[in-house]
């Protein structure tokens, strides 16, 4: 049948046809290239990590033509690839989403939450009082502190943040309502020495919980500042973050929720390394896209929770709250039993 259609398509009056062809074989080489190749090879990994609506767009410009030019199969075709990938390339959720009141939060309930406050540029109380707003037990926080630690504006924001105890390790930090009982951290291969792994024990309202808290290689971002010829930076473009991933599952505890901003999105081969030992807490709870990256215009959704697979997440939802250059990301978890 396509190559009907590609014969086809060699005549001006099926032009339409021949471009959703040439579209479903465009789409159909950013599959396999995010499940054969992906983080290992720069340009699949730069693809993955590119908004996804740049995908999709050629499909609503193929689907406007065969609505002009009365092709009716050929607009059904584009509604159902364009469906699929929706769901497909950026990661629609079906979950229940962030709870209509408070009263659905009961006391066997944990909410944790993540979020890059971006060195607190909107302000440290303001950062807070969102956070005093969304009532987590547990948060996982990214650029906590600028690169020196001088703890400046991470101890204005900890004297802020009131009923929280805060701990950082570098640039990173956890704030909890609960009781820490035991922190460790580990350096992250690839990463600053100010961007280690933070684990912590945490006691909430009797029950234990491991919590592991990350801040990824933010690849684009390094490759424009790092030295080096551009052949050996696009050399380790993607496998860099692919290393911290695997460290990540090899060295934290299978019962562990990790948060953080992971720099990379929702494909690719990392992803589906945690996927398959963790389940993400906005893939199987949340509703609609997700995206945490930019807040004014969110394209990307690069800020994890990940769960282990014996607990339940009840909901998980992006607040749209702008205090910070990226979108927090909570979670609703049942306790264990």
């Amino acid at each position: 049948m396509l190559r009907q259609w590609w014969i086809l398509g060699q005549d001006r009056e099926f032009r339409t046809e021949r471009s959703l062809v040439v579209y479903l074989f465009f789409l159909i080489l950013i599959v396999l290239g995010e499940w054969l190749v992906a983080d290992n090879f720069w340009l699949t990994d730069a693809i993955n990590m590119s908004p996804q609506i740049l995908y999709v767009l050629p499909g609503f410009l193929i689907f406007g033509l065969a609505l002009l030019r009365r092709r009716w199969l050929t607009s059904g075709l584009c509604v159902v690839l364009l469906s699929v990938s929706f769901f497909w390339f950026f990661g629609y959720s079906l979950g229940a989403g962030a709870p209509t009141n408070e009263s659905e939060r009961t006391p066997d309930t944990l909410r944790v939450m993540t979020y890059n406050v971006n060195g607190y540029e909107n302000g440290e109380q303001n950062i807070a009082a969102m956070i005093d707003y969304m009532q987590p037990d547990i948060v996982f926080l990214q650029e906590a502190d600028n690169y020196e630690c001088d703890r400046l504006h991470a101890n204005r924001f900890k004297a802020a943040l009131k009923h929280y105890a805060v701990v950082f390790e570098g640039q990173i930090g956890i704030a909890t309502k609960g009781k820490v009982v035991r922190r460790w951290s580990l350096p992250l291969v690839n990463n600053d020495a100010v961007r280690p792994i933070q684990y912590a024990e945490i006691m909430v309202r009797g029950q234990k919980f491991t919590v592991a808290n990350l801040h990824g290689r933010p690849q684009w971002y390094k490759f424009t500042i790092e030295s080096g010829t551009y052949a050996t930076k696009l050399s380790r473009f993607g496998k860099q973050n692919l290393e911290q991933t695997r460290q990540l599952l090899r060295d934290t505890p299978r019962d562990a929720i990790i948060g953080g901003d992971f720099n990379h999105s929702p494909r690719g081969i990392a992803y589906h390394e945690m996927r398959a030992q963790y389940q993400n807490a906005f893939e199987v709870a949340g509703r609609g896209w997700g995206f945490t990256l930019i807040p004014s215009l969110p394209v990307q959704r690069i800020d994890h929770i990940w769960v282990p697979k014996s607990m339940k997440v009840l909901r998980a939802w992006v607040p749209q709250v702008f205090t910070s250059d990226h979108l927090a990301v909570v979670a609703d978890i049942a306790f264990p039993r």
